[in-house]
């Protein structure tokens, strides 16, 4: 376990491998505001991202989760790479069911392969997210809130069919306005 702000405005670290253990956790602002900070990659076993664990992180461009895909890993904590604005590309293993709200707002994001398993999106989730172009839903998607796209111009797909959470066009009953 990384405890909370155990490296927050850490600036002489420029990457990271975690080895993680079974049931490891990065607490809550484990790295936020480290501004050299390039590369994570997470190794395989269980780790929890905490709240803001890596937000503001402005330099973070590359981040990896080795296969196996971290198979703990469900659920990224609210602002856990929030205004990460050099981080352009991301893939979530299949184990991440929820994303927390603001996870990756304001975020430099252009393209993101989101689980098969997610199932929850939480509120402004991918807010001010100017750089991302289209989203692709899980076809099994349960809950999305209302604001998870808001000012964001992706273009948003489930099922083949685009929708436009902005407008409250959501074609599933479990949205959370």
């Amino acid at each position: 376990t990384i405890e909370s702000h155990a490296f927050e405005r850490c600036i002489g670290l420029t990457s990271l491998r975690i080895h993680s253990v079974a049931g490891a956790k990065l607490s809550d602002s484990a790295f936020q505001d480290c501004k050299g900070l390039e590369s994570v990659q997470f190794a395989p076993r269980g780790t929890f991202l905490g709240r803001w664990a890596f937000g503001m992180c402005d330099a973070l461009r590359t981040v990896i989760f080795d296969p196996p895909a971290v198979p703990e890993l469900a659920h990224l904590g609210y602002g856990c790479f929030a205004n990460c604005f050099a981080l352009e590309e991301i893939r979530l293993p299949d184990t991440v069911d929820s994303l927390g709200e603001m996870a990756f707002y304001r975020s430099g994001l252009r393209s993101i392969q989101l689980s098969s398993q997610l199932k929850k999106i939480g509120k402004h989730a991918f807010r001010k997210c100017a750089n991302l172009s289209r989203v692709d839903l899980p076809h099994n998607i349960f809950r999305v809130h209302l604001r998870a796209f808001e000012e964001c111009p992706a273009e948003v797909y489930w099922r083949g069919m685009r929708i436009t959470p902005e407008r409250g066009v959501l074609p599933w009953a479990n949205y959370v306005p």
